[in-house]
């Protein structure tokens, strides 16, 4: 067994239309900070202002009586004199406006990381249909088709066919990885849901299935197939205490030993 598991990573997005929605999001957020920074120091300034320039003249003993007197009135018309009120629309206005800008500019992000995740999402499905399709999954995959005959006593050589069945399976138990983990969705896996049903529905790909599993249970290690083992076994393609059983080859026609354990 030669064939390693080749997990998919999801590609980069490099996209130009990206680079500017992101500039353009940047913008947003620093006019709504400038915005909000001047909404600050115009809320730190009086709104009202009092004007009481006049200082009141000293009295003297030799001012008479009436000469107090109006001094005294003239004292009390300034200390009442009306108040200035001002307008505080700087601070209320930067307030709303830096406010709607941050929506915006958080509205604008959620839209653009939606689509950024649905090209994402899209590459990832094109590589992995792409890589189906491809010539060393496609000569293992038509062997089931027709039924051809190809797990045997004398399989295990490390020749190349025993590499491109290595390379299938590892394959499809990385479809099983994704699809436990939610990377694919439902409608996704209709791309390549035939092609699994197929596999898993070949008495001699579960009997490698079997071979393998008890050879790695026998030195110590999990299969490296044990994701499309479990996906297998939940969805009724092969019996669980038959499949579990390293005995199971002496008692049924579907398994056979053609590895030591």
């Amino acid at each position: 067994m030669q064939g390693t598991p080749l997990f998919f990573s999801a590609p980069r997005v490099r996209c130009a239309n990206n680079r500017r929605s992101q500039v353009l999001v940047m913008k947003f957020i620093v006019l709504a900070t400038a915005m909000s920074l001047l909404g600050d120091q115009g809320a730190g300034q009086p709104k009202c202002i009092a004007s009481n320039d006049r200082e009141v003249p000293s009295l003297t003993r030799r001012c008479d009586a009436d000469a107090a007197r109006n001094m005294a009135i003239a004292d009390r018309t300034d200390k009442t004199c009306p108040v200035k009120v001002g307008i505080p629309w700087t601070s209320s206005w930067c307030e709303v406006l830096s406010t709607m800008a941050l929506i915006v500019a958080g509205g604008w992000a959620l839209f653009e990381w939606k689509a950024a995740l649905r090209l994402q999402r899209a590459e990832t499905l094109g590589g992995i249909l792409s890589r189906l399709r491809s010539r060393e999954i496609g000569d293992f995959l038509y062997r089931i088709e027709y039924s051809k005959e190809w797990y045997t006593r004398s399989f295990h050589h490390g020749d190349d066919f025993e590499r491109t069945v290595d390379t299938a399976l590892s394959f499809f138990s990385d479809i099983c990885y994704m699809m436990n983990n939610k990377l694919i969705g439902r409608s996704e896996i209709d791309f390549f849901g035939y092609e699994l049903r197929r596999v898993l529905s070949d008495a001699q790909t579960l009997d490698y299935l079997y071979n393998i599993h008890h050879f790695a249970r026998h030195c110590g290690i999990r299969s490296p197939f044990y994701l499309l083992e479990d996906y297998a076994k939940a969805h009724n393609y092969v019996c669980v205490e038959d499949f579990d059983n390293p005995d199971a080859h002496t008692m049924s026609q579907t398994f056979h030993k053609y590895l030591n354990w």
